[in-house]
């Protein structure tokens, strides 16, 4: 199967609803330490030309980490195809991930290279990052970030990943119009993933990440 960016917006179109107060799979929650709260936390609304986003903050503590999950029930050999739109309110003291993990909350922005099954798109300040990455992992050593490209900045971006169904091993990641293919180090076709937006504070200061629409199809 060839991945058809065209089909899936379409797609996306058609099944794409908020992350508030609903999404089409699952319950969003923020994460908080003890990830008991669901959409509580610092959860504010940003409204522009571009449109309506949530507006999640950290609590002004350093390490504090804010973000938003779904529920484990997507895996690759499934054919998943996902959306995220989002956006930074600031590019200093943090460290972000958006994609698809298997991973424990807050552990997927607790260091540069966690291990479990996930892809998605990394930003990192302690790394040094000047584009947003892309990461992936099969549970094993995570491989270097890849740059996608993109400048990282404090615009509105556009992310889709698409896992390649049981068979020929392949994920497409693509931010804006920028796209990469990856055939290595896949998460396991069985393993269980959610979708994952989350920042970690890396200084005592109020850190932001915007969330637009989010879209999570699996093929069968």
């Amino acid at each position: 199967m060839t991945f058809d960016l065209a089909i899936f917006q379409n797609n996306r179109e058609r099944r794409i609803t908020n992350v508030y107060p609903q999404i089409n799979q699952g319950v969003p929650k923020i994460i908080s330490a003890a990830d008991s709260v669901q959409l509580g936390g610092t959860l504010g609304a940003a409204i522009d030309n571009k449109g309506i986003r949530n507006s999640i903050s950290t609590d002004g503590t350093l390490n504090n980490v804010a973000g938003v999950k779904g529920d484990l029930m997507y895996c690759r050999a499934m054919g998943v195809c996902a959306y995220f739109r989002f956006k930074l309110n600031q590019l200093n003291s943090e460290r972000v991930f958006i994609g698809l993990t298997s991973i424990a909350d807050s552990a997927m922005v607790n260091g540069d290279s966690p291990t479990g099954n996930f892809v998605g798109l990394s930003f990192s300040t302690i790394r040094n990052d000047q584009d947003f990455m892309f990461i992936r992992n099969d549970g094993g050593v995570m491989p270097a970030a890849v740059s996608s490209g993109v400048a990282a900045d404090t615009e509105i971006h556009d992310l889709y990943i698409w896992t390649q169904p049981a068979g020929e091993p392949k994920i497409v990641i693509q931010l804006d119009n920028a796209r990469k293919v990856f055939t290595t180090d896949l998460p396991n076709l069985s393993i269980l993933m959610r979708y994952d937006m989350e920042l970690k504070a890396l200084a005592a200061a109020v850190k932001k990440l915007e969330t637009g629409k989010i879209s999570i199809d699996q093929e069968s």
